[in-house]
């Protein structure tokens, strides 16, 4: 039996529940509207970037943030007053987190302010007690296996904003579920991190402009690479110094394999109403089959396999010199047809021009003609990321009508 009290001056939802045995549970639903509650999932440098930058920002509150075991929540206490996890909590998570603990480890030294939870409770919790009209959930994972759980806060009228790829660049019937949702779903962070690359190109789709061709270079990490072998650095000298100031994966052949990159290719692709699956997109990898991970350990590839690629990219990369041009990682979308691999562009051209960890995107349209529309901005960094995902939530939040616009 369950008995329902609204409380107007409180703001609150106050759920009595009788369960088997005699027990008693309270529910405290919050409803305080110029409250955003915030869900981070994913405590990587996304993640915590992200902590960091709505820690203390008043009307922000973090309600929960989970990882691939568990999730934090603020203490009953704090449910009831509004008040989400505290500064002192959020920076034990900060910590932990950065030391590879777990966030039970992050919330025992705080018992009075928060508990941790198992996932599967944690999100029932946010699902159960938050107001839903008031929390955006913030996927800053590189999980395949949120997207039951993104689908669930989006029902209960939640708004989800994405830094992780994988749920908008799985089967298109996820993507078009998804992109659905319309104001209470946004994604700008999956390419080009937080530069405006989704928005500018959203808008432009939306207002009826014709596409005829997308470019670009939308990894860092390949840009970084391609701009060294154009300097005459050997490739496993550029590799290695790009991992040694943290801009590759610890297995670098994840970035060199090109299918993080096919992703963000895939999501624009998919912009243009175009039906692209993954198994469609064209990807050149530039690590050879006997560097495969299967084949080679990492060990090895950074020792001996890196050194057995050099000649190869060193006489592609004079070859394009010669020409006028320079090798390129690249994205090229065009007449229904997407492929990322090494291109050869003219050195005077945007793509050419490009250097470093910058990201560039280049949209050719009956608008734009001749000239492309060229957005270029940082492309390596958890910040820059970061802060692409929480303007999302702000527009969110401010869409909601249940908060002031974003400043």
């Amino acid at each position: 039996m369950s008995k329902l009290f609204l409380t107007l001056s409180s703001l609150l939802l106050i759920l009595i529940r009788s369960q088997p045995g005699g027990r008693t549970v309270l529910l405290i639903v919050l409803r305080h509207r110029d409250t955003m509650y915030l869900v981070v999932l994913g405590c990587g440098q996304v993640g915590r970037a992200l902590i960091e930058m709505v820690k203390g920002r008043s009307p922000l509150q973090v309600l929960a943030v989970m990882d691939s075991r568990s999730g934090v929540l603020s203490a009953p206490q704090r449910h009831s007053s509004g008040d989400g996890l505290s500064a002192d909590v959020l920076r034990s998570i900060v910590d932990c987190k950065a030391r590879s603990e777990s966030l039970e480890d992050a919330a025992r030294p705080h018992q009075s302010d928060c508990a941790a939870y198992s996932l599967d409770d944690a999100w029932n919790m946010v699902l159960t007690t938050a107001d839903t009209r008031n929390v955006v959930v913030a996927d800053c994972t590189a999980s395949g296996e949120t997207s039951d759980s993104l689908t669930a806060a989006l029902g209960r009228g939640a708004g989800v904003v994405l830094a992780n790829k994988k749920p908008i660049s799985a089967g298109l019937a996820a993507y078009t579920s998804f992109v659905g949702f319309d104001a209470r779903f946004r994604w700008e962070s999956t390419v080009g991190a937080g530069s405006p690359f989704v928005t500018s190109f959203k808008r432009m789709v939306a207002a009826g402009d014709t596409i005829a061709k997308v470019s670009g270079v939308f990894s860092g990490t390949l840009g970084y690479v391609m701009t060294g072998l154009e300097d005459g650095k050997p490739l496993s000298e550029v590799v290695l110094d790009a991992k040694a100031q943290g801009f590759t994966e610890p297995d670098p052949r994840d970035d060199l394999g090109g299918v993080d990159f096919a992703r963000k290719a895939l999501i624009l692709s998919r912009m243009m109403g175009w039906t692209t699956e993954m198994a469609d997109v064209q990807i050149e990898s530039l690590v050879p089959e006997a560097c495969d991970p299967s084949r080679m350990p990492l060990d090895a590839f950074l020792t001996e396999g890196l050194v057995s690629m050099n000649e190869a990219f060193a006489t592609r990369a004079a070859a394009a010199k010669g020409r006028g041009c320079v090798l390129r990682y690249a994205a090229s979308i065009e007449g229904g047809s997407v492929r990322v691999g090494v291109e050869e562009v003219d050195r005077d051209s945007p793509l050419g021009r490009l250097r470093g960890t910058d990201n560039l995107l280049v949209i050719d349209s009956a608008v734009y003609d001749p000239t492309p529309l060229v957005i270029q901005g940082r492309g390596a960094g958890p910040q820059c990321t970061a802060l692409g995902v929480l303007a999302d939530a702000l527009e969110i939040f401010s869409s909601m009508g249940s908060g002031p616009s974003p400043k």
